[in-house]
């Protein structure tokens, strides 16, 4: 059932926000997201920490200003692998997920540390959050609000919370989504690229009416990694043609964040520029099909499903193929991915590994024997499929 999410209330000793109170949830509750959440009425202005009780689990706030909120909640999971908790880097040793919601229960900011959510319910919140549900201006100031809240909230927890707080600095170090120029650049080009077409114009999948035109940019990010291969991350963004970013996920793929500093570089992207389908696909729970699929084809959230192995192989897969994958999605979304596998990709690495750039790579979520060779290279998004 996962990772018990315990709502404990309270710093330290305790501290219960005023006419607000919530029973422990433990197990895989089917409540409504938000019975778990203070209303705006609720709160107090600027920081306050709901829950900060035990660094093991998680940590949630909220943050009013001007009577808008935003919510944090970051959640621990797995164990890194080994070859990340040994580079000595300062990183937590667990993959540590992180979140964003507005004022209406929308998550529109996730980091997944690993392939799934160490919280499964989050999946589901993410999913529902995936279409035109604010509009820019209201998102351009939650954008704000969130790096203030990720800023107070950093300083504001016990020294035992050094894991949460490692990934609320880098998160409030990154620019804003919806006033980055860099990204506000990647809008208008691919909206050049790839214009909207008349509202009522027939699509394969149906009408075109304005809640079904995405846009998605999933920048891939890399570094190398104990000078023998790459690690890779994404940055995913969706514009359900609301012109701006309206959410963004960040797939850690088991080790360093795209924000984790220290050598990790924006190197290439994907990205469709608009789409007949219903929901984005940004590569990591937009995909909303059935779940199941052992490869990460249509499994409602976006990494590889198959086990992490450092020496991919016999159906197993590393950092580097998540990145494919998360690209692949990017760029085809939700159709035609029972067919994605291994493919010969021109790629490079971004470490020392001797064989960098000598033979094509190969990238799948179930990699087969040596069949994914080079796959410690980060790949290239001009590759074959992606």
């Amino acid at each position: 059932m996962g990772r018990r999410w315990q709502m404990l209330l309270g710093l330290g000793a305790g501290l219960l926000v005023a006419g607000y109170s919530v029973a422990s949830l433990t197990g895989c509750s089917n409540a409504a997201p938000t019975s778990s959440r203070p209303a705006a009425s609720q709160l107090k202005e600027g920081l306050n920490v709901l829950d900060a009780s035990d660094p093991s689990v998680g940590l949630s706030a909220a943050y009013l200003k001007s009577g808008r909120v935003v919510y944090i909640e970051t959640r621990v999971g797995l164990l890194k692998p080994e070859v990340y908790r040994n580079e000595g880097r300062g990183e937590p040793d667990n993959e540590m997920d992180l979140r964003f919601v507005d004022q209406n229960n929308f998550t529109f900011f996730v980091q997944r540390g690993g392939d799934n959510f160490a919280d499964p319910t989050w999946a589901q919140d993410v999913l529902r959050s995936e279409g035109p549900v604010a509009t820019k201006a209201d998102r351009t100031l939650d954008w704000t609000m969130a790096i203030e809240a990720a800023t107070a909230l950093a300083r504001a927890v016990p020294a035992t919370f050094k894991d949460h707080v490692y990934h609320l600095t880098n998160f409030a170090a990154q620019p804003n989504p919806a006033t980055d120029p860099a990204l506000l650049q990647k809008l208008a080009a691919f909206e050049a690229a790839a214009p909207k077409p008349a509202v009522g114009t027939q699509g394969y999948s149906g009408t075109y009416s304005s809640n079904v035109w995405t846009q998605t940019y999933v920048a891939k990010w890399s570094r190398g990694l104990l000078y023998v291969a790459s690690h890779s991350a994404t940055q995913m963004f969706a514009n359900p043609d609301v012109g701006t970013w309206l959410m963004e996920i960040s797939a850690c793929n088991h080790g360093t964040c795209y924000n984790g500093g220290d050598g990790m570089s924006d190197d290439c992207y994907s990205w469709n520029g608009g789409a007949w389908w219903g929901s984005a696909t940004t590569g990591t729970s937009f995909t909303g099909a059935a779940t199941g699929s052992i490869d990460g084809a249509n499994d409602g959230m976006g990494g590889c499903q198959t086990a992490y192995a450092w020496y991919s192989g016999s159906g197993s897969h590393e950092c580097n193929d998540d990145a494919a994958y998360e690209l692949y999605q990017g760029k085809h979304g939700p159709t035609n991915q029972a067919g994605w596998g291994i493919t010969n990709q021109s790629s490079h690495c971004d470490g020392d590994f001797p064989a960098c750039g000598a033979s094509p790579s190969n990238f799948a979520c179930n990699c087969a024997g040596s069949a994914c060779s080079g796959d410690w290279n980060t790949p290239n998004c001009g590759g074959n499929n992606l």
